[in-house]
């Protein structure tokens, strides 16, 4: 066994756990694999490359479908829009461009397309097939159909100008249908309120005994004057007469003797006789007998019919009595006119008075009479143009047949997608065939995955000169090497090999310049209990009572000899951790190409031990002779692990 200063065997002596120095090492896959990966599938690749190319010409050109778009314009020239006062107007909101061009792929639109066409489909994949653009500076409007054929395009973009534009007229349609129905609703309103008015003006027509006011006003002032004006006749008549009856009576003339010829009765007296009683016969229908119209026109008839009466058949004079008949009659006639005056006055005054209020209540009618002929008239042209409705758009060009087809970003990234596919499939192939089952190869990857270095590669057992070499090339570092070193398989692959490298190393004199007197601790093998289960070797005590005596050799310096031991026992579990710990190195032999990187990974955790791990690759493949055999830090591994405390 080893003895230290302490006096106390090395495997009892307190120290700290060892620890990985230095970074981790080695590459999870070495590049020089995936060069021989892609120099031995190169072939494949390009046969794959080319078969790709192919396929990307021939697929975007023959089989996948080529685009055609054609487009229709429209020029939007407004809707005609009506003010609260009425006026009208045209309205180009831009606004209201952006809120017709966005109804223009609206659901019910794209069913009404897709029905008139014959297709089916889902309506979301259809709506891709028409596109909508507009300019509001100049008011333009695109609407652009796409199909598989020239004339599938140009069937589709001219139906969906159809459809929208109809769907504008229904909208305006609706728009005007409003506007009809407010106005009726305002008309049935102006027209109660006319009514009303009209009522109020009869009423009041009625309370005042007035048919209308402004003709039996202006009637009142031309009979007051016609009664006066026949007053003042019947008052210089009987004047005249009381005159004749004077100077008859001054003269002594007999109370019967003949007068002046008597006045002559004519045609043109009987007519207007005839015409006056006609009219008396008129107002009385129209008035009462009091009204005085009715009480002249009675006057006027009595005096011409006691003229025709009183006129003699073949006698050219008249009595005297006679005259006094004729002036008593001019006096009562003028007193008659002169009562109807007063009363036509009065009736004048009436009407005067009653004049202001009247013209409210009239004015009131004619408002709401005016109200109610300008909202029919508003009627009838909103009606008309509710039977017209208009669109707002007008056609500037149909859609026409489309010279080329698009030019599809699809097509072009699926003839560089195919081949690009192809080549990165077979890649990935030819990786997944040689990487695939995460074998470790090169020293590099094994320092990786099991997180410690290399210290050397070999070709052996295949060929078996190949140790030897191995052993040769590593006396740079293991002449200055000392301790104990424990060889562990990497899996159960390796326990044959282990025991020869072991064996070999053993063989090896490493420090020839050094006088030495050798102290070995031996590690007995696990002791088999039965049924394959092994127990622990025997306490420490028991193996020093077994181990060879101790010689101590003195010189300038200490040194122990290098002692290389395999492990037989089982796979994992306390024993291996003890005996890993109990050494001053642990070195895994790992078979290249035959070793996970899984079971790498996990061997820190079989050994309990992180640092003094390193490996030894055996079985590498010719190919991979040229690459470096050591990877890590070697001279770390073989110092002894007291030198590192």
């Amino acid at each position: 066994m080893y003895e230290h200063d302490s006096g106390k065997p090395a495997h009892e002596q307190s120290s700290p756990p060892p620890r990985a120095e230095g970074g981790r090492a080695g590459q999870p896959v070495d590049f020089s694999r995936l060069v021989r990966i892609l120099v031995g599938g190169k072939k494949l690749l390009l046969v794959a490359l080319g078969v790709g190319l192919a396929l990307g010409y021939v697929v975007p050109k023959f089989l996948m479908p080529r685009t055609w778009t054609s487009r229709a314009v429209l020029v939007y020239e407004g809707v005609v829009v009506r003010s609260e006062s009425g006026e009208e107007s045209i309205n180009a909101d831009p606004r209201e461009l952006r809120t017709m061009v966005d109804s223009v792929k609206i659901p019910a639109n794209l069913r009404k397309v897709q029905k008139q066409l014959g297709l089916d489909g889902p309506l979301d994949l259809f709506a891709r097939r028409v596109d909508v653009t507009y300019d509001l500076e100049s008011n333009l409007v695109e609407i652009l159909g796409s199909g598989e054929s020239p004339d599938e395009a140009v069937e589709l973009a001219n139906t969906m100008v159809n459809v929208f534009l109809e769907h504008r007229k229904t909208v305006d349609r609706d728009r005007l249908q409003g506007t009809v129905d407010n106005i009726e609703k305002n008309l049935r309103a102006a027209e109660q309120s006319s009514k009303d008015a009209r009522d109020r003006y009869d009423a009041f027509r009625q309370q005042k005994g007035i048919s209308d006011l402004t003709a039996e006003r202006q009637q009142s002032i031309q009979s007051t004057a016609d009664l006066q004006a026949k007053a003042d006749i019947a008052a210089a008549r009987a004047k005249e007469l009381e005159a004749r009856i004077k100077a008859l009576e001054g003269t002594g003339a007999p109370r019967n003797a003949p007068t002046a010829p008597a006045e002559t009765v004519t045609a043109a007296d009987r007519e207007e006789l005839a015409r006056l009683k006609s009219e008396l016969e008129a107002a009385r229908t129209r008035y009462t007998d009091e009204h005085p119209t009715v009480q002249a026109l009675k006057v006027r008839v009595r005096g011409l019919e006691s003229k025709v009466a009183a006129a003699p058949t073949g006698s050219s004079g008249t009595s005297l009595a006679r005259l006094r008949q004729e002036r008593d009659a001019a006096v009562e006639q003028e007193r008659a006119l002169r009562g109807q005056v007063t009363e036509a006055r009065n009736t004048l005054s009436r009407f005067s008075n009653a004049e202001g209020e009247a013209t409210d209540l009239l004015a009131a009618v004619e408002v709401a009479e005016a109200r109610v002929k300008g909202l029919r008239q508003d009627l009838g042209r909103a009606e008309a143009k509710a039977r017209t409705p208009s669109t707002g758009f007008r056609i500037e060009s149909r859609a026409g047949r489309p010279d080329n087809p698009e030019r599809s970003t699809v097509r072009i990234a699926v003839a560089f997608a195919i081949p690009v596919v192809l080549f990165l499939s077979v890649l990935g192939w030819l990786f997944w065939k040689n990487l695939g089952n995460l074998k470790v190869c090169t020293p590099a990857e094994v320092a990786y995955w099991g997180r410690g270095p290399v210290i050397g590669a070999t070709t052996w057992p295949r060929e078996s000169d190949a140790l030897n070499d191995l052993i040769a090339e590593m006396d740079d570092f293991m002449v200055d090497a000392s301790g104990r070193t424990l060889v562990v398989p990497a899996t159960d692959r390796e326990i044959d090999l282990v025991k020869a490298i072991a064996e070999r190393f053993s063989q090896e004199e490493w420090q020839p310049d050094k006088v030495f007197i050798t102290s070995v601790e031996v590690l007995p093998p696990p002791i088999t209990v039965g049924d394959g289960v092994s127990a622990p070797p025997p306490s420490s005590s028991t193996a020093l009572a077994q181990a060879a005596p101790t010689a101590l050799a003195r010189e300038t310096d200490e040194a122990f000899s290098l002692k290389a031991e395999p492990w037989t026992g089982p796979d994992g579990g306390p024993a291996l951790r003890r005996a890993s710990r109990r050494a001053d190195r642990v070195l895994v032999v790992v078979r290249a190409s035959e070793t996970s990187a899984v079971e790498l990974a996990a061997v820190p955790g079989r050994l309990g031990r992180e640092a003094g791990i390193g490996y030894l690759v055996v079985g590498l493949e010719d190919s991979f002779t040229r690459l470096p055999d050591r990877a890590g830090s070697v001279a770390s591994f073989w110092r002894t692990f007291r030198d590192r405390a």
